[in-house]
């Protein structure tokens, strides 16, 4: 790294303050656009977790039902 520059003023004005408005504003933007997202995302699992389709019940295939459905 290189040195650290200092600050040096010519005149003796008091530094320029910041917005204060636009800082507060800063916070709520950030906290807003985590809570939407953390809502969708969760939105998104429950309403895509659902339960898998139940396998159907296994047929012999020496029985007639086996044949029936190969021939369907």
């Amino acid at each position: 790294m290189g040195r650290l520059a200092l600050l040096v003023r010519a005149d003796d004005a008091p530094p320029p303050r910041r917005d204060t408005r636009r800082a507060a504003a800063g916070w709520r933007i950030r906290v807003g656009t985590f809570a939407a997202t953390a809502a969708m995302v969760s939105a998104g699992l429950v309403l895509g977790a659902h339960p898998a389709a139940a396998a159907p019940a296994p047929v012999r295939l020496t029985s007639a039902e086996a044949t029936s459905r190969i021939l369907a």
